[in-house]
């Protein structure tokens, strides 16, 4: 299957519970689908709460991710500065680049209570899931709106998960990885809204302040150095103007 045909049969995903599809890795020579976890395996007991928006003096954390090589090398400072603990750090370098893109599921059925009656419309596939990626309120949004006002508690759960979910899968790549990687998950917008936010370092706060359209591509790319970029937010460009929807 070519990368082309797999983002455009993502597009035909939905449903109440989001999935991890799949990576297209160095130009499709390697594949691999998301393994199905317990939820509990992840979520980590902390609240929702965020670095501030400029978390350093330059602007950018490079240790965003936990992943920066100087914090993965285990050796003592006076080994750090010879040359074994040189050969150390560089083992712990990444190379390669992850291109992710978050894909916003299609249309599905907003009336039934839920997960198991917000079913997908008929272009649905069958999926490999995720619990964590599932939709929620990841964080109380800046500035509140009036006709969607989650309990506290919701917040509370929702966002320790999708946090989890963040971390989880966006990150530089491991060193072990030689070649660039291609990777497609298909989630719900307050997800796709969020993750963009986290990644760029930006108030999680604002994640509200975007829209995007159902089967929407949003590409983030995640550099060895950990800079990320948003290539593309919501595109949905590639769609008819009929069959464009938000619900």
């Amino acid at each position: 299957m070519s990368f082309r045909r797999a983002v455009s049969l993502a597009c035909g995903f939905a449903g109440g519970s989001a999935v991890l599809v799949c990576a297209a890795v160095a130009a499709e020579k390697h594949r691999y689908f998301g393994e199905r976890r317990r939820v509990s395996a992840f979520l980590p007991a902390v609240n929702a709460a965020q670095p501030t928006a400029w978390p350093s003096a330059n602007g950018w954390d490079y240790n965003w991710d936990k992943r920066d090589p100087s914090t993965m090398v285990n050796v003592r400072r006076k080994e750090i500065s010879g040359e074994n603990g040189s050969q150390n750090t560089e083992n712990h370098k990444p190379t390669a680049t992850r291109h992710i893109f978050l894909i916003r599921h299609s249309q599905y059925n907003l009336k039934g209570e839920g997960d198991k009656e917000r079913f997908l419309t008929p272009l649905g596939l069958e999926l490999v899931s995720c619990d964590l990626l599932r939709e929620g309120a990841p964080i109380e949004p800046v500035p509140p709106i009036s006709h969607w006002k989650p309990e506290a508690v919701q917040y509370h759960e929702d966002g320790a998960r999708i946090e989890a979910a963040f971390r989880r899968y966006i990150h530089r790549a491991d060193a072990k990885q030689k070649e660039d990687s291609y990777e497609i998950i298909v989630c719900h917008a307050n997800v796709i809204r969020y993750f963009v936010c986290r990644a760029l370092q930006f108030p999680a706060e604002g994640w509200l302040r975007m829209g995007l359209d159902n089967g929407s591509i949003t590409w983030l790319t995640v550099r060895p150095s950990g800079r990320v970029s948003l290539r593309a937010l919501g595109d949905s460009g590639f769609m008819p103007p009929e069959k464009l929807s938000r619900t």
